[in-house]
């Protein structure tokens, strides 16, 4: 059936090769339809109790969701020529229409400031003395709604909130606007230090890292795979056959992620990359084959079939068992980790489809010369190294259970902590704005509390008031990881509140009929801060509150610790803590159970396919022994290194694992082919790593440099992804070409 495959193949070819080509410049114009995006509630499945809590939030309160800050840092942000430039600033940003509200010091409404007003309207219109900006800095750093959320304490950071149109609040507006504003603040060089930040800034300056990122890692490794392919082939054209068969299936798979408007993210934005680098490694088995056979008769139509009718069967489990390790993903909770394992299996499909259709079709166009490939790197050690093989394999194989014994120990030193913010590194620029956000503002992640007032109750009751300030004391009460903290009570501070004191309002003391119309007089004029503490409805109360990025581990106690608080002195109420930190706990939680489930399923899967396959469940016990060794490496690796288990990191063990099972399949494939045939054990291994060892290695050394390139990437996730699977495939390796001949040795028949 596979000789009448490739006959059909080869003799149709034209007409194969011009759909093909039609359907390669259809899924180009698809593939530019493709979008980034760096959304963290995405990652929880929709059901998601604290992913529902966070979209209701979003919903009935104005977070940073919808706003871009503009931070500047100067000692002397109060004086004439600073402040007049903020002025101008904020007047410039005004006139762009993807904003609909701009706050900033610069242009404070007339009934925050209350009786300042006047003499700030002054100080906007024209020259005044010194001592007005004096006045000034001193009212506004003392002012129960702008400390701490326009103005630091000292007076020397202060932020312009940017609030975005609701046709802007989307990834495209975000880049747009945040686009706009950094090109603006390039006009401002005098300022000590100025940049966009808040998380509306920040997600959208993910975004574009992450397409840089693509743009930038892609092409350097076709360059990295031209060098070593022209080491290994040495012909250009035999160079460039994988690399295009490869590039054709990412072609299709970012494709089909734009058909079904599935955008690029942090966990995703490595398909591309991994979809060349695995899309090439079969193929070196295909060219070891089709030489062998061309150099023997010089039939290029016989040696295509001869080399595909002895691969086909092997290639095609490689293929399989790579897109079940992928594929297991989609059984996780995180539908990040579902489309990853969904798409990459995709391309993984493409790949064997292009390896299966159009490799030997741009084989049967070449000619003689072309095909008659001599690699420049020599291999006249591999004989000897075999040679000296069993020699040292009893004291090689002792070495090697003593390394993985002690990267055994390490799997107990793993930590799953999540940061929101963890995937960059220290030394990028984004990670650098991050850090200089979190230090001057005090914190960068927005969690929330909100209480859900009872249908019969009055919204501003001295008992909900009181319950309001109580827990915003607690939590200042937490400076290690609590920065600011915003709600009514900064509100009801700054009504009743006498002159500049800090001494809050005493809320038993108040009637509540007064405050309640002072407050919606508030809620009218400056509608913008309002709904960001008070829903529409008036049924929901919001803290808003700005977290330092602590980790999962310290937010853990912080969240325990503050429930507690909430059931011992507020039982009574519905509180609810939403907010991007709340979901990072609970996604650390998801992570390490997926691990164990997706691995788990990969095994067992991948493990029957063997039975099916060999026809031999002693060779499937056999082969579990190479295939589990990378893991184990990979697990004690982090555990050493201090590498955390983070959803960008999951995927690792679907890919080493996937990988590490290909070189088991052709290994045990040509032993299988050669053992039969009344050769002893030993004689078939000597032939089999003399026959499939060097493609092993070949493929292998591919594998790494490709994933090398990763080590480049600014995105942690990344970074560690070609860190975790070189020393993976580097174990695969050592297994299958070492640990499993010795198995095979002793416990084959």
């Amino acid at each position: 059936m596979i000789r009448k495959y490739f006959q059909f193949l080869l003799k149709y070819r034209f007409l194969i090769l011009i759909f093909n080509v039609g359907l390669i410049g259809f899924c180009l114009y698809l593939s530019q339809g493709i979008r980034f995006d760096f959304n963290f509630q995405e990652y929880f499945p929709q059901q998601n109790q604290d992913r529902i809590s966070y979209e209701k939030l979003l919903i009935d309160f104005p977070t940073e969701e919808s706003e871009i800050i503009i931070l500047i840092k100067d000692d002397s942000i109060f004086s004439p020529p600073v402040f007049s430039e903020i002025v101008q600033l904020s007047d410039s940003i005004r006139r762009s229409e993807a904003f609909k509200e701009v706050q900033g010091i610069a242009n404070l409404p007339s009934n925050i400031l209350r009786a300042f007003a006047p003499m700030y309207d002054k100080m906007i219109a024209g020259p005044v003395p010194d001592r007005f900006y004096e006045s000034l800095k001193n009212r506004v750093t003392s002012h129960p709604i702008l400390r701490n959320q326009l103005i630091s304490d000292d007076g020397k950071i202060t932020v312009i909130r940017c609030i975005l149109q609701k046709t802007y609040a989307n990834d495209q507006g975000r880049k747009i606007a945040n686009d706009y504003l950094n090109t603006l603040i390039k006009n401002y060089p005098s300022f000590e230090s100025i940049y966009t930040t808040g998380f509306s800034g920040i997600r959208a300056d993910y975004a574009e890292l992450l397409k840089i990122e693509q743009g930038k890692l892609f092409p350097m490794a076709l360059i990295l795979f031209l060098l070593f392919l022209w080491l290994f082939l040495g012909r250009t054209i035999m160079i460039l056959l994988p690399i295009i068969n490869s590039s054709i299936a990412t072609l299709f798979t970012m494709a089909l992620m734009a058909i079904t408007e599935t955008p690029f993210t942090i966990v995703s934005s490595g398909i591309p990359m991994l979809i060349l680098i695995i899309g090439v490694a079969d193929t070196f088995h295909i060219y070891h084959h089709f030489k062998h056979h061309l150099t023997e008769d010089g039939k290029k139509a016989h040696a295509i079939i001869e080399a595909y009718q002895l691969m086909a069967k092997s290639c095609f489990l490689t293929t399989l068992t790579t897109i079940v390790g992928f594929i297991a993903l989609i059984f996780t909770d995180l539908p990040v980790l579902k489309e990853f394992g969904l798409f990459t299996s995709c391309g993984i499909l493409f790949s064997y489809y292009t390896m299966m259709t159009l490799l030997p079709i741009w084989l049967s166009f070449l000619s003689y010369p072309q095909l008659n490939f001599s690699p420049p790197f020599k291999w006249a050690n591999m004989n000897y190294l075999i040679g000296r093989f069993q020699n040292v394999s009893g004291r090689l194989l002792f070495i090697l259970m003593i390394i993985v014994i002690g990267l055994s120990i390490g799997i107990y030193r793993l930590q799953d902590e999540t940061r929101v913010y963890q995937g960059l590194k220290k030394e990028s620029v984004l990670s650098k704005k991050i850090l200089a956000t979190e230090k001057n503002l005090g914190g960068i992640l927005p969690m929330s509390l909100v209480l859900d007032v009872p249908e019969n109750n009055m919204l501003y009751s001295k008992s909900t008031l009181n319950s309001i300030r109580n827990i915003q004391n607690h939590l200042l009460d937490e400076n290690q990881i609590v920065g600011s903290v915003f709600s009514v009570d900064n509100i009801v501070n700054f009504i009743f509140q006498k002159g500049i004191s800090e001494v809050p309002a005493d809320l038993n003391s108040l009637d509540m009929q007064e405050v309640t119309e002072k407050l919606d007089r508030i809620s009218m004029d400056n509608p913008t801060i309002m709904n960001s503490i008070v829903n529409q409805d008036l049924k929901r109360l919001h803290i808003k509150t700005r977290l330092k990025d602590v980790g999962s581990g310290r937010f853990e106690s912080f969240i325990k610790e503050l429930n507690s608080y909430l059931e011992s002195n507020h039982a009574g109420e519905q509180w609810t803590i939403t907010g991007l930190p709340n979901m990072s706990l609970q996604l650390s939680k998801l992570v390490s159970w997926n691990i164990v489930l997706t691995i788990s399923i990969a095994c067992i899967a991948i493990f029957l396919g063997f039975i099916l396959f060999f026809k031999s469940l002693r060779l499937a016990i056999i082969s579990l022994v190479p295939n589990i060794i990378p893991l184990i490496s990979i697990l004690g690796f982090m555990g050493w290194a201090g590498i955390e288990l983070q959803p960008s990191v999951v995927i690792v063990f679907s890919i080493a694992y996937g990988i590490a099972v290909n070189d088991t399949i052709h290994f045990l494939y040509q032993y299988r082919l050669l053992h039969p045939h009344k050769i002893d054990s030993t004689s078939s291994i000597r032939l089999t790593l003399q026959l499939s060892g060097k493609a092993i290695i070949q493929s292998s050394i591919i594998l790494m440099v490709g994933f090398s390139i990763f080590l480049i990437s600014d995105f942690l996730g990344l970074y560690y992804l070609g860190l975790l699977l070189i020393i993976g495939i580097l174990s695969a390796v050592i297994s299958d070409l070492i640990i499993l001949p010795l198995l095979l040795i002793r416990f084959s028949k």
